[in-house]
């Protein structure tokens, strides 16, 4: 179990981080510029908005000395990862189509993840200025007026000042679910369980997604081996 100070220095860094990635986004979004769109193995798109963000992420997350699993990073063998007992779950952005589409509904996601399970969980939504964010056991808060800023340096008080505590709801299944962002890793306390993906601590098997939407939160989710 992590300490209060070690969580405390970890939330910070996601959350500056989450902030620097969303302001070079919405740099890109906004601009002029092409978006120099590429089709990964998986047949989705692949952006130089994704891959700045992703690139922006490892750096500013590097001095947690922690290693990092990311959506648009390298391929990383299960013999290399197999024992990892900490390190962050990063989608740099999350709704690709979205963002080609140009309706403003894409998200920065990270997580720490701590013996495979979440730990801290971080969503910045850059077009309309909020970010989410929950630690284990304490619950998931929202905070508004949240503008990208490419020199984020948010302390402690700063991050927990003015934020509203989203209270818990009933597990619901996926297809009831609308009007969410999803963020691609485990649950927590105030979420609820939506996507799956490979886990990256284990040779086959998957790990519960997670939501978050205004006004509502629950929790459920799954592991398999």
């Amino acid at each position: 179990m992590l300490n209060k100070e070690q969580t405390d220095f970890l939330l910070v860094n996601a959350y500056n981080a989450a902030i620097r990635a969303g302001a070079r986004i919405i740099d890109i979004y906004t601009g002029d510029a092409d978006f120099a769109v590429d089709i990964k193995s998986d047949h989705t798109p692949i952006t130089i908005a994704d891959r700045d963000a992703h690139e922006l992420i490892k750096k500013y997350l590097s001095q947690t000395r922690v290693p990092l699993l990311s959506e648009e990073g390298r391929d990383l063998l299960y013999e290399e990862r197999r024992n990892w007992d900490l390190f962050w779950m990063v989608d740099p952005l999350d709704g690709t189509k979205e963002f080609l589409k140009g309706n403003g509904e894409f998200t920065v996601n990270i997580a720490l993840m701590h013996n495979n399970e979440p730990y801290i969980g971080v969503i910045y939504v850059p077009y309309i200025h909020k970010i989410y964010f929950a630690l284990k056991g304490a619950g998931c808060y929202l905070k508004t007026d949240v503008e990208p800023d490419h020199e984020a340096l948010f302390d402690l008080p700063q991050i927990w000042s003015d934020t509203t505590r989203l209270p818990r709801i009933s597990p619901m299944k996926p297809q009831s679910i609308s009007g969410y962002f999803v963020l691609f890793m485990c649950p927590f306390e105030s979420m609820s369980s939506y996507a799956t993906v490979r886990s990256p601590t284990r040779d086959r098997g998957s790990c519960g997604g997670i939501f978050m939407r205004e006004g509502e939160s629950g929790v459920s989710g799954s592991s398999s081996p």
